[in-house]
């Protein structure tokens, strides 16, 4: 993704050169369709001002669909826009005019990494077989329930599960995690009710030192 033609050709260029086929667009906007729809594995942006396309890819990009790897190249390379970049959730960050052996070092990890998560996914889906199976019955509402949890267990959406007390709400939150791309990681329950409101924020988000 890059606004300017000029950034676009030199770009088309060298990835014509390391083997790999390209499609431009000149905003997030219109990248975000094609990429739902499952166009392309890698995104490269370039971002010549901090905050501007990349950022605003990376934010629109998270809380919807399954994560695809985003390297972005800065014009106005700064460590602070690179750790918010990486924050953000960007694979890689290079610097304006971008070296050719650089770029293909970076695609080649951002390909790695999609791959290792691929496996991931195979391995959560076969998890989530197994977790899917504790949800019994077969009735339209429990049929309706598997399909929401199918739908945004790959995202990065945050999931409010509501319910009265006993009616499932940790079943269907295991089942989420099980099938999430972070299905190898740990799941952790904490009990609100038992924790005092003024510790709730920092023990979910955590705080900086000397805040209390």
């Amino acid at each position: 993704m890059a606004e300017d033609p000029a950034d676009a050709a030199n770009l088309e260029d060298l990835l014509d050169r390391l083997g790999y086929a390209a499609r431009f667009f000149a905003d997030a906007e219109s990248a975000l369709g094609p990429i739902r729809h499952g166009a392309g594995d890698i995104a490269l942006v370039v971002c010549r001002r901090p905050s501007h396309l990349g950022l605003a890819l990376l934010s629109r990009l998270d809380p919807t669909i399954p994560h695809i790897p985003i390297v972005l190249l800065s014009g106005d390379a700064t460590v602070e826009h690179a750790v918010l970049s990486m924050r953000s959730g960007a694979a890689d960050y290079l610097p304006m005019p971008v070296r050719a052996d650089a770029l293909a070092l970076a695609l080649e990890h951002a390909r790695t990494d999609a791959a290792l998560r691929d496996d991931r996914r195979a391995i959560a889906r076969e998890q989530g077989a197994a977790s899917e199976g504790r949800l019994v019955g077969a009735s339209r509402q429990m049929q309706e329930l598997r399909r929401l949890i199918a739908m945004v267990a790959p995202t990065n959406a945050s999931v409010l599960i509501e319910g009265e007390s006993g009616t499932g709400k940790e079943l269907v939150a295991r089942s989420v995690h099980a099938q999430s791309q972070r299905a190898d990681a740990p799941f952790v329950t904490i009990n609100c009710a038992a924790m005092p409101e003024g510790l709730i924020e920092s023990t979910l988000f955590g705080h900086e030192k000397g805040a209390f």
